[in-house]
């Protein structure tokens, strides 16, 4: 999980993922992660689909195995989701680290 998140963290690398060809152009400001056995990220994206400040830069982004319309978001100023309490828990949603 750390080396994973470190190469997230960094800019200039071989492009593997579909964060890496995006990386350069982005201030990272939070990483959330999980360390469930399920893979958690569709329940994450169907959570910011439904939020109304959300909108979707690119069709398809990070989520071409499986049906979500994305797997990034964009915000114009950084969400105020409500990942506390159950939500966070049904979610299994740590926060690592806030960075700005």
């Amino acid at each position: 999980m750390k080396s994973r998140i470190s190469r997230h963290l960094e800019i200039n690398k071989r492009h593997h993922w579909h964060l890496d060809y995006l990386r350069p152009y982005l201030t990272l400001i939070e990483i959330w992660y999980s360390t469930d056995t399920i893979k958690r990220e569709c329940q994450w994206a169907k959570l910011l689909l439904e939020d109304e400040q959300s909108s979707i830069p690119i069709k398809k982004f990070g989520s071409s195995d499986c049906h979500c319309p994305t797997h990034l978001f964009y915000y114009q100023v950084k969400p105020k989701l409500n990942l506390s309490g159950d939500i966070l828990k049904t979610l299994d949603a740590i926060p690592l680290t806030s960075l700005g």
